[in-house]
């Protein structure tokens, strides 16, 4: 699975990503996942687990999908449980 880090950046890091993303859209050869921004990992599993003291979280958002909490959550690839049909 793709799994993207975000972190918060200033004026300078947010409007340089908005370069490279708006430089990719348009074909002008623009790659956002180069921002410090960003780490891009490919991985088979992921667990998110709040801190302790940290703010509560009640609930995971996974591509659209609301998972009640607390936490921690798992998400983990399942080789051959999806099959997929169509042309190539």
């Amino acid at each position: 699975m793709d799994l993207i880090l975000a972190r918060v950046g200033g004026a300078v890091d947010t409007a340089a990503l908005l370069g490279q993303y708006v430089s990719r859209a348009i074909g002008a050869g623009g790659d956002e996942r180069n921002s410090v921004l960003y780490s891009y990992l490919y991985t088979r599993r992921v667990v998110i687990d709040p801190l302790p003291g940290g703010p509560a979280v009640s609930r995971c958002n996974v591509d659209g999908e609301v998972f009640p909490g607390p936490g921690p959550f798992t998400m983990q690839v399942l080789p051959g449980f999806m099959t997929l049909a169509g042309e190539v």
